[in-house]
């Protein structure tokens, strides 16, 4: 007898069924589970070593330093030495500020100049405009 056409598909999968058997098999038996003790738990004291007394109020009384009386190991060294006297040989250098050096160098330092916020804080816009003619008029005379 000939064996019939849809079990010619079907003659290896005896060989199958036993091959993912034994796959899973092994896949159970590779996994090992490692079990850690938790974060939380507490760590075991050690039973040799009391635990501190805790003082009482006259134990912490009579032990107490008067205020002032503990000073530090080692006296505090000034890290900056500053000389307040002038010295021998220095020259003084002497800045005369004038209204057109003042305007260079705020314009230059990205600054903003008093004069020009005393003017744009006034109020009235008539009054602000003057300010500043007048504000220029003093800069371009200075």
């Amino acid at each position: 007898m000939k064996p019939q056409r849809w079990l010619r598909p079907c003659r290896h999968l005896p060989a199958l069924l036993l091959s993912l058997t034994a796959l899973s098999l092994s896949a159970q038996t590779s996994q090992t589970v490692i079990v850690r003790p938790a974060a939380s738990a507490p760590a075991p004291a050690p039973a040799s070593k009391p635990q501190p007394r805790l003082l009482t109020l006259d134990e912490k009384r009579a032990s107490a330093t008067a205020p002032g009386t503990l000073q530090p190991e080692r006296p505090a060294l000034p890290q900056v030495a500053v000389p307040l006297e002038r010295t021998a040989g220095a020259k003084v250098r002497t800045v005369v500020r004038t209204p057109r050096r003042e305007a260079a160098a705020l314009a230059s330092s990205g600054r903003v100049s008093e004069g020009a916020a005393l003017c744009g804080a006034q109020k009235n816009p008539a009054v602000r405009e003057d300010c500043r003619d007048d504000l220029h008029a003093r800069r371009a005379g200075g």
